[in-house]
């Protein structure tokens, strides 16, 4: 099994606030499920917990945020390659 790579554009804060407003290890649990599923860009289930919902958010934002920074930096490597 081949390892996938990733570099996140992670919102620390945005994880930490939303980490302190679950309850217990069950919730987070549940929300970093869903926060892996959405960094992986799979579909939710229809009628996931809340939890599990605002998890996948925050990774679907992480990963959005991740394949605009890739498009940036591909942009400026081909324009530092163009000036050479």
């Amino acid at each position: 099994m081949s390892a996938r790579i990733w570099n996140l554009r992670f919102n620390l804060d945005g994880f930490n606030q939303a980490a302190s407003l679950l309850g217990d290890d069950i919730a987070r649990g549940v929300f970093m499920r869903g926060m892996a599923l959405g960094m992986n860009g799979g579909s939710h289930p229809e009628h996931a917990p809340e939890e599990f919902l605002s998890g996948y958010l925050f990774g679907l934002s992480a990963r959005k945020e991740a394949l605009e920074h890739q498009v940036r930096m591909a942009k400026g490597g081909r324009a530092s390659a163009v000036s050479r």
